[in-house]
């Protein structure tokens, strides 16, 4: 439905309801869900080398550089100066509510995995040679550098359609974006598509196998 919606003439209104349609059908969501968790368990059933690495050294750069082309698109595209605005307009005062820092530290410690499963067991697969501090930084700097690269994709497409630039949640991939991408032709509006559910399915697998490792490697040490 949701591809249809992407290559046809619906209204954004039609998008939301197409996509409310979706979360409403429980087999078909269980289904994709269930083929997307056994692609994850393969990779971690692989090893670390022959699976995990090897599955990111081509995720991993192909996400960054897809995200790069659209951020980059992004800036021909009418109508989404407000977007840019409402982006690079800085208000000093909001600093002073604790809410933003404590939403700002909360999204660093979920998403760069602080003291979560993840770092502990790809932590003790680092050779005694590792710098620590060296491969902390570089975390750091490429998680950010990937929400910065989302947040230009997304708010400007946002605003070509009018749409609240407060707000959150999976809408801003499955509803708003759409409606970008069906005014760009048909032939155009498919490859762009293509690209930027490429890098939402690269991100999702990246992440879930690193929360899988961690049970995958206890069951392989306790298991053999």
């Amino acid at each position: 439905n949701l591809s249809n919606f992407a290559f046809g003439s619906e209204s954004l209104a039609t998008g939301g309801e197409l996509f409310a349609a979706m979360l409403s059908n429980p087999a078909g969501a269980v289904l994709f869900a269930a083929l997307f968790l056994a692609l994850c368990y393969l990779i971690n059933r692989s090893g670390i080398s022959g699976g995990i690495e090897r599955a990111c050294k081509v995720m991993i750069p192909a996400l960054y550089v897809l995200m790069i082309i659209l951020a980059v698109f992004m800036l021909f595209v009418p109508g989404t100066g407000e977007g840019y605005r409402y982006i690079f307009t800085l208000n000093p005062k909001g600093l002073l509510n604790p809410e933003v820092w404590v939403y700002a530290f909360g999204q660093c410690f979920f998403s760069l995995s602080v003291a979560g499963s993840g770092s502990v067991i790809y932590g003790s697969y680092l050779a005694k040679a590792a710098k620590l501090r060296q491969s902390a930084a570089l975390c750091a700097v490429f998680d950010t550098s990937a929400a910065l690269l989302a947040m230009l994709i997304i708010i400007p497409a946002m605003a070509t359609v009018g749409a609240d630039l407060g707000n959150g949640g999976p809408g801003l991939m499955f509803i708003y974006l759409l409606p970008v991408f069906n005014g760009l032709g048909a032939g155009i509006s498919r490859v762009i598509c293509i690209f930027f559910y490429l890098v939402v399915l690269f991100a999702g697998v990246s992440s879930i196998i690193n929360l899988f490792e961690t049970p995958v490697a206890f069951l392989q040490e306790k298991l053999n």
